[in-house]
This record gives structure tokens, sequence and C-alpha cells, in this order.
């Protein structure tokens, strides 16, 4: 019974450094440093190759904390560099197509004529109206709904 209350003692205590060690920074560590500098024997000082070791652990902390802003915001980029890529094309897709698409309260449709691309964002051009990818509510090509009911026609 005491084994197991010890080992699982040492679990919980393993558990807990594992923890406070992910959540101390750059600042965390310098109060460290600063703070075992003023305590230290002054008959006794931290020799020189402690003091090198801790200076090099605080500069490769800064070092690893200034990649990680550097991924994540690298990251952000690419994620935002996608979702525009991915508009463009699905705006390109529509070119020479009839959109349905809302204008306000009203559902419209036309022929995409042209995509301007403003703030690296995609704008259908139908007639003189300019509408937003978001806005278009179904795709299809010229003429096909009318070419299905001349075949439904023809056949009667």
């Amino acid at each position: 019974m005491t084994v197991s209350a010890v080992t699982a003692t040492q679990t919980a205590t393993a558990e807990n450094n594992t923890a406070a060690t992910k959540s101390l920074g750059q600042e965390d560590f310098l109060k460290l440093l600063i703070t075992q500098l003023r305590n230290q024997d002054p008959l006794e000082p931290m020799k020189d190759q402690e003091f090198i070791a801790q200076l090099a652990s605080f500069s490769s902390l800064e070092q690893v904390t200034n990649l990680n802003k550097q991924f994540g915001d690298l990251n952000s980029y690419l994620k935002d560099s996608l979702y525009a890529l991915s508009s463009v094309q699905q705006a390109t897709a529509c070119l020479g197509n009839e959109i349905e698409y809302l204008d306000g309260e009203e559902l419209k449709t036309g022929v995409v004529e042209a995509v301007k691309i403003e703030s690296g964002m995609p704008i259908l051009i139908v007639g003189d109206k300019r509408v937003d990818l978001a806005d278009v509510k179904s795709i299809r090509r010229p003429g096909s709904v009318n070419e299905t009911s001349e075949a439904a026609e023809s056949s009667d």
C-alpha cells in the first residue's frame, strides 16, 4: 500500500513539474536568474561557467519563442493566402456562366462578364453590377436550362 502511495505522489509531482515547465517563459527565467544573483553567497559567487550556461539557456529560450511567433504568423498568412486563392479560382470558374445572386433581398440572374480583384478578394461583374462571391446562389452554363426545356418540348 505504501509503495503505491509513493508512486502516486511521484507521478503527481512529475505532472506538476511538467506543467510548471511548460508555463515558464522568458520573463520567469530572467526573474529566477536575477533572484539567484541577488541571493548568492558573496564568499562563493556563482561560477562563470554556470552563469554563462544560464545566459545561453536564456538566449535559446528567446530564440525559440521568436521562432514560435514567426511560425504562427506564417501559418496565418498561408491560411489567408489559400482562402484568397480559392476564392479567385471560384470566381474565375464563373466567367461566362449565368449566376443567380442576391442583390439586397432580391434574387437576380445574369452572365458573369469579368472578375476584378479588390483587396485580394474577387468581385464578379454582371452587366453594370458588382457581385460579391458570397452572394452567388447558383451557377449554370448559359442556355443550359433553355436547351433542356427545348428538348422536352420537341419530344412531345
